[in-house]
């Protein structure tokens, strides 16, 4: 059952790959939320609204692709939830300016570290967050998805991130023993995976 769920996307075949998997993902993410606590970031307001714009062009094309050339993004969040594309892009304001700083973190401590990966180990990780078909069949999307609509920043973003996580579960897999409650976070989320796919 493991491996019908979770080999393609995530090359886990048995219960205590798909633990392992889970636990190393949750050291990622102690390590990283530790840095971007203990970190201070200055982002202008200037790159924040370049940034928003390809945002807003994202959603243009995703809601064109889904409806069709004659309804655009603001059309679509009006008859949607009442809010003009403006009004939409300033509730997102603040998480695009936080992945703003997820992305110079990751890439401050891809080049403090010296860190390389090869090609096939990125698009390995990429495999993680998307899909094996999304990967082979528009990798261009995935970058500009992770980019929030900015195709090159999102290539980078996903290269550093791979990495560096890499790099984490390489050297740091001591930080799990060391949080309890991240600890019982990743069970519950183990114990959640279980019950869904009933392995």
């Amino acid at each position: 059952m493991v491996a019908e769920n979770f080999k393609e996307t995530y090359d886990v075949s048995t219960v205590a790959e798909l633990k392992q998997y889970v636990e190393d993902e949750m050291n990622c993410a102690v390590v990283i939320q530790h840095l971007m606590e203990n970190s201070s970031f200055e982002v202008s307001e200037k790159y924040i609204d370049y940034r928003m714009y390809h945002y807003g062009k994202l959603w243009d094309t995703l809601v064109q692709e889904t409806y069709g050339e004659s309804v655009d993004a603001d059309m679509y969040f009006s008859s949607m939830y009442g809010y003009s594309l403006d009004e939409m892009k300033e509730f997102w304001r603040e998480d695009v300016t936080e992945q703003i700083k997820y992305e110079l973190l990751y890439e401050e401590l891809a080049k403090k570290e010296s860190l390389t990966l090869d090609e096939e180990a990125v698009k390995e990780y990429i495999v993680t967050i998307f899909s094996q078909e999304m990967v082979d069949n528009n990798i261009e999307r995935c970058y500009q998805s992770a980019g929030l609509g900015n195709t090159e920043d999102g290539k980078v973003y996903l290269e550093n991130r791979a990495k560096v996580n890499k790099f984490i579960m390489d050297k740091y897999k001591i930080v799990w023993k060391e949080r309890d409650d991240i600890q019982k976070y990743s069970l519950i989320l183990f114990c959640n995976i279980i019950l869904l796919y009933k392995i």
